[in-house]
């Protein structure tokens, strides 16, 4: 679901964790007010009180270009395909707007990985570590 005004402090704390261990750029809080529309929420409903379990911002380039952005999870719901069902999320708002190449930059170490029958493995884009989600060839 898109992101409400609501969810802004928790998708703060989620990148500002991941922000510390150097796996995702941190963001200002005053950047995430002014991109909220770009935003995606994982939330869970949990008797009735609202938590957000996991982010994703589409933002596009150029008219045919988007980007992955600020795709995190909480550690605790680790592999439960939440962030797999964001990036799908992303990918079909990318459709929607007849983008035709979505990329996402990782500040992780190199990984391939299996998405609707095709695997995705990051290769190095600078000398920081950052990497370019691409299909494999």
């Amino acid at each position: 679901m898109k992101a409400n005004i609501k969810d802004i402090k928790a998708i703060h704390g989620l990148l500002q964790d991941y922000g510390k261990k150097g796996e995702l750029l941190p963001r200002p809080l005053s950047e995430l007010y002014d991109h909220l529309r770009d935003f995606s929420v994982y939330v869970d409903n949990n008797e009735g009180e609202e938590r957000v379990l996991g982010c994703c911002a589409l933002q596009f380039c150029w008219e045919d270009l988007a980007e992955i952005r600020s795709l995190a999870v909480h550690p605790e719901y680790l592999r439960k395909k939440i962030g797999s069902k964001l990036a799908e999320a992303a990918l079909a708002e990318a459709k929607s707007f007849n983008t035709k190449k979505v990329f996402r930059i990782l500040w992780s170490s190199c990984h391939c990985r299996r998405q609707k029958n095709r695997c995705y493995c990051s290769s190095p884009v600078s000398e920081k570590k950052s990497h370019v989600l691409a299909p494999c060839m």
